[in-house]
């Protein structure tokens, strides 16, 4: 499951609408973030180092970028799987990975 709506708006509203709608899943993206930074210490070493944080940049052209959005959806998760949660056990127990790009557990 995934959220969506225009890249472009067409009009002021749907502008407003957007940017609101942005801005909260950016939040939410942070508050997973954090929440994979307090988990990381106790996850599996392996997704330790697999979860690409840091401050590396891409250096992309719109067509690049482009390509890159088209390749996501085959990592995304499917409907109606299970949302992360990291009570009891750690998010590797899980086996899904956030589809914001956080790290958030094991794959399978």
């Amino acid at each position: 499951m995934f959220t969506a709506w225009p890249d472009v708006a067409e009009g002021a509203d749907q502008a407003a609408a957007s940017d609101l709608l942005a801005s909260a899943i950016a939040e939410r993206y942070f508050d997973d973030l954090m929440r994979w930074l307090e988990a990381r210490p106790g996850e599996p070493e392996e997704w330790q180092q697999a979860a690409q944080f840091g401050d590396t940049l891409l250096w992309l052209t719109a067509g690049e970028l482009a390509e890159l959005g088209r390749a996501l959806p085959r990592f995304r998760m499917p409907d109606g799987a299970p949302r992360l949660t990291m009570a009891g056990g750690g998010a590797a127990e899980e086996g899904l990975v956030d589809s914001g790009g956080v790290e958030a557990g094991a794959g399978g």
